[in-house]
């Protein structure tokens, strides 16, 4: 029978609980515990399933909860051992740092104490019983009405952890969404300075050296890398887009996409929905898009679904800033000629336009560049990932050029049109 399609929804219980359209990727869970350290960093581009993925995973290990029905015909329920060791066993914190969640502040830390203060909301029962002392209580009522210092902020989930701890006597899971979200949108605001000191130490108390941490996951659009944020964090596993670990866990593989067309799609056109929204390589393996794909299957209209489902700003930056190399080598991809780089796991934000690298690797974790087939670590050549990306490079180019051509009245006579490639 032909499920619903609930486009844009990230909830995994109403997802399940609704009997919406779902395709199973509960194995994410097999492979994260076989595979995870005591931090698991976990990078793919933006709508891409991390959400869905990491509720996923509250719902299969809180321990405040019987997801038993809620898992029931799904993938993982195979692996007995797993459900038998694993399914709600674990205390769990999860905190998302969504930029949709950010805006609705005028100060920056203002943002991320409201979040803060909605993760302790949701424990509150920790304060009955008595098992807090008087002191304790009283701190956690000031994380709750965000009352709490910003140096306190530092050490929030720390604390967090030592409370459930102390109530389940179990060590407790983290899971941190969109992290990078807050320095994303710091770079784009101005407060970059005041963020990156608020994260450092909000990551660090609760992943380095707590002793009530079971594990962690993160997961993000990009690896922030350097000292200023991750040289406090020394025992994260790093799984990026060119890794083979979870290669499958986030978007959907081609047969995957293919099960879905013969059930929804009414017209054979599977070799125009690859041209658009396939091309996404993920350690070596061929995904596609799921946010383009679950919109395609509803409306049954080819569109730029996911580049319009966000700012592309870095994407500005490079026509507005950037140097004659950067818009060469663009200029190049929007006729079809791959660009040669290198990953580059050095960048500090913000960043500097004279390393090419850094923003090739940008790009290619914010998913608008793929490895070429064949290519190798090391120095290897990329290309554009599919139509839809081509279409919004082809946009931004075409505003740049337009902008730099003379005016009419500068020249005194009319200004040439712009030869910029499109696909639209």
């Amino acid at each position: 029978m032909k499920k619903q399609i609930l486009v844009g929804a990230d909830s995994f219980e109403k997802i399940i609980e609704g009997n919406f359209f779902y395709v199973d990727k509960t194995l994410f869970i097999k492979e994260l515990l076989e595979n995870r350290g005591e931090v698991t960093l976990i990078t793919r581009p933006r709508r891409f399933g991390k959400t869905m993925n990491m509720r996923m995973l509250e719902s299969f290990f809180d321990i405040s909860r019987d997801s038993k029905a809620l898992f029931d015909g799904l993938k993982i329920m195979e692996h007995e051992d797993i459900v038998e060791k694993y399914l709600n066993k674990y205390p769990v914190i999860f905190l998302s740092l969504k930029n949709d969640e950010l805006v609705t502040y005028e100060n920056p830390i203002k943002r991320i104490k409201a979040l803060v203060s909605a993760v302790f909301q949701q424990h509150l029962y920790l304060c009955e019983g008595g098992r807090l002392d008087e002191f304790r209580k009283k701190r956690f009522n000031q994380y709750c009405s965000e009352e709490a210092t910003e140096v306190d902020l530092h050490t929030a989930l720390q604390f967090l952890t030592a409370c459930m701890y102390d109530y389940y006597q179990k060590r407790v899971i983290v899971l941190l969404d969109d992290y990078d979200a807050p320095i994303a949108h710091a770079l784009v605001e101005g407060f970059y300075d005041e963020i990156i000191g608020i994260m450092r130490g909000l990551l660090g108390s609760a992943f380095k050296t707590n002793n009530y941490l079971e594990f962690g996951v993160l997961a993000g659009a990009q690896r922030i890398p350097g000292e200023r944020l991750f040289g406090s964090i020394n025992n994260a596993l790093f799984h990026g887009i060119m890794d083979k670990s979870f290669a499958t866990c986030f978007g959907f593989t081609e047969d995957e996409v293919k099960d879905a067309c013969t059930v929804y799609c009414e017209d054979d056109n599977y070799d125009e929905v690859k041209m658009w929204y396939d091309g996404y390589r993920f350690g070596g393996q061929d995904m596609y898009n799921p946010w383009s794909i679950t919109q395609y299957l509803q409306k049954q209209e080819f569109d730029n679904y996911w580049v319009n489902s966000g700012l592309v700003r870095i994407l500005e930056d490079v026509f507005y800033k950037g140097d004659d190399k950067l818009r060469d080598d663009l200029a190049g991809l929007l006729t079809g000629t791959p660009i040669e780089m290198s990953l580059w796991y050095e960048t500090t934000y913000p960043l500097k336009f004279a390393n090419s690298n850094a923003f090739w690797t940008l790009f290619l974790y914010a998913g608008y560049i793929k490895p070429c087939n064949g290519a190798k670590a090391g120095t290897f050549k990329a290309e554009l990932v599919n139509m839809e990306v081509v279409n919004i490079f082809s946009r931004y180019a075409e505003d740049w050029f337009l902008e730099q051509q003379p005016s009419a009245s500068e020249t005194g006579r009319a200004s040439p049109s712009p030869s910029v490639p499109s696909m639209a």
